[in-house]
């Protein structure tokens, strides 16, 4: 049976990984609508490879130019800050969330509402409002399926029906490109360094939070309310090679991993095929030229993410909305080298300390503790 799909954010990292896998499997997916923000070439790209019945941007100078290439091919365009949640709320079989930070919050709900499946990438979501997508995705009897390698990992080992059994989950980390450096090491930082990623080819700011381990601390909350796990049975570890992705402790001893290569291409078409498997190109790991498998504990004083996700998960309502405004804003002001890579941490410390107390229980709560965390920030910035 053919699959319906829309990928909200196709031209990002995540979603040009994704159109790689569609175009190894036409014949199985359709795909209804891509969603993009201002690369109107690379949506013009996809669009003719992928023919979707609609195409979704940011309204901007190129939009009469792309609706002259893709009307012949009878596609529908759309241009306006609303144009993402339009293409979301069209009922398809599997929507793909892939809309970076904070910005994919409103499309991914409009596909939950809409009864879509959701391919989850947009970590943020959960982060922010967890408790309310996971009211929504009950509401509407519709599957979240995490497409996070790590979070993809835990979810192909995780057995729901015997969640009092399992002990703990353990999130691997590569450690990113710092890895092993000093407080003094971190102060010298550069961006192009921060940007140099070991292991994983990624957009900018996930990238970053990697460099900052700050990724590893919005999975742990994403992880919280993905499994229904406490913060205290969701542990982080360092494994530099990134062969495994993410391991079980039953309670009687008995342990669990999923191991892969380390290209998204994996964790996407997983979500995507959910609960058959299609091929991807990929064989399994090679272990005869795996020489060792290495783990150590996360550093926890010179990457202090780790460390404040514990304290945020305490009032997780809030202080997550809190937590990922303020990194955001820290990020976007480190990529455009106006702070140091050590500030990042102070700027998400300060407004966890001083961001006023508030419920958080609707999506307009949500959107009220954002502006406001990021109004605190920019003053200061």
């Amino acid at each position: 049976m053919v699959k319906k799909v829309t990928i909200l954010g196709s031209t990002g990292s995540i979603g040009q990984s994704s159109v790689r896998f569609l175009l190894q499997h036409k014949d199985e997916f359709e795909v209804v609508g891509l969603v993009g923000s201002t690369n109107w070439k690379l949506m013009i790209e996809q669009a003719q490879l992928l023919r979707p019945k609609y195409v979704a941007l940011q309204d901007g100078p190129f939009a009469e130019q792309v609706r002259l290439v893709l009307a012949p091919l009878g596609i529908e365009t759309m241009f306006s800050e609303n144009a993402a949640c339009d293409v979301a709320s069209i009922k398809v079989d599997i929507v793909l969330a892939a809309i970076s930070g904070f910005a994919g919050l409103k499309s991914t709900l409009k596909a939950i509402e809409a009864g879509s499946n959701i391919a989850l990438a947009n970590k943020e979501a959960l982060v922010c409002a967890g408790d309310i997508f996971n009211k929504h995705a009950k509401a509407h009897n519709i599957k979240i399926i995490p497409v996070d390698s790590e979070h993809s990992a835990i979810f192909q080992i995780f057995d729901p029906q015997k969640i009092h059994q399992i002990d703990n989950i353990f999130l691997t980390c590569s450690g990113g490109p710092f890895r092993g450096f000093t407080e003094g090491q971190l102060k010298q930082v550069t961006l192009k360094q921060a940007l140099n990623h070991p292991r994983w080819k990624m957009g900018p700011k996930i990238t970053i939070d990697s460099a900052t381990l700050m990724n590893k601390a919005l999975e742990k909350i994403e992880a919280h309310y993905l499994f229904g796990l406490t913060s205290e049975q969701i542990k982080i570890i360092i494994h530099p090679e990134s062969i495994i992705h993410g391991m079980l402790t039953y309670t009687d001893g008995s342990m669990l991993a999923q191991l892969s290569d380390t290209d998204m291409i994996i964790p996407i078409s997983y979500a995507l095929s959910w609960p058959d498997r299609k091929k991807t190109g990929y064989g399994s790991v090679n272990f005869e030229a795996v020489s060792s498998l290495n783990f150590a504990p996360a550093d926890k004083v010179n990457f202090s993410s780790i460390s404040m996700v514990d304290h945020v998960m305490k009032d997780i309502g809030r202080l997550g909305v809190v937590f990922n405004a303020a990194n955001e804003v820290a990020v976007d002001a480190f990529l455009k080298e106006k702070i140091k890579f050590l500030d990042i941490y102070k700027i998400i410390e300060g407004a966890l300390e001083k961001v006023e107390s508030s419920k958080v229980e609707t999506i307009e709560d949500v959107f009220a503790v954002d502006q406001e965390t990021r109004r605190l920030i920019l003053e200061k910035v």
